[in-house]
């Protein structure tokens, strides 16, 4: 996957150019059909699954979104609620919303509940895009309280904003962060820059 150049989505889809190759990220076998993003990492446990009913039943679903599905069956539980997100994204560039909104209710339950910060930030995003407002606030509102840096408090009280007008629609991290100046007034040139925190580390990659 190339390096993203434009920003990130608030629930973590890199920008462009690698946001356009969404498709690639998963590997499909041409003989068993099995999906991962390395095939030749799949465990031999994984033949038994690709041959039962369940896995061949994923055939139903468009070829667009059907890797990702099929890696999501093989896949460690660990990793199953990103998978589905990215399955939701597949859905989203193919202009189904429901299917969509279906994936991110199944990455969410994949989830349960994260301890990393990043990825509480972002469920609270995904809570957000399914019209779940009220544990989208709570979670941001908890995440508020525990003092994080200030590019994670810009983009929770951004969040915390869109659920307030009832938004589930996409929004970029950079439109929930400041505007840095142009041209710093010369008494802030000498000012030690702080550490960035882990969502402005993200950002600075974008």
């Amino acid at each position: 996957m190339p390096m993203a150049e434009g920003a990130p989505d608030l629930d973590f889809r890199p920008g462009e150019p690698a946001r356009a190759t969404l498709a690639q990220w998963i590997q499909t076998c041409r003989n068993c059909v099995a999906a991962a993003p390395d095939l030749a990492a799949l465990p031999l446990s994984a033949a038994e699954v690709v041959r039962s009913e369940n896995y061949k039943w994923l055939e139903r679903h468009g070829a667009h979104v059907r890797p990702h599905l099929r890696w999501a069956r093989l896949c460690a539980a660990h990793l199953r609620g990103a998978v589905f997100l990215q399955a939701a994204w597949a859905e989203d560039d193919a202009g189904n919303d429901q299917k969509a909104t279906e994936l991110r209710l199944r990455a969410i339950r994949a989830w349960g509940t994260p301890e990393a910060a990043e990825a509480r930030m972002r469920k609270i995003d995904v809570l957000r895009r399914v019209g779940n407002f009220d544990r989208a606030r709570m979670h941001a509102d908890i995440l508020l309280e525990s003092d994080p840096d200030p590019t994670s408090a810009a983009i929770l009280r951004f969040q915390l904003a869109r659920i307030a007008e009832g938004d589930i629609g996409r929004h970029m991290m950079s439109s929930a962060l400041p505007r840095a100046p142009s041209r710093p007034h010369v008494a802030r040139v000498a000012e030690a820059k702080p550490k960035p925190g882990l969502l402005a580390r993200l950002f600075k990659r974008a």
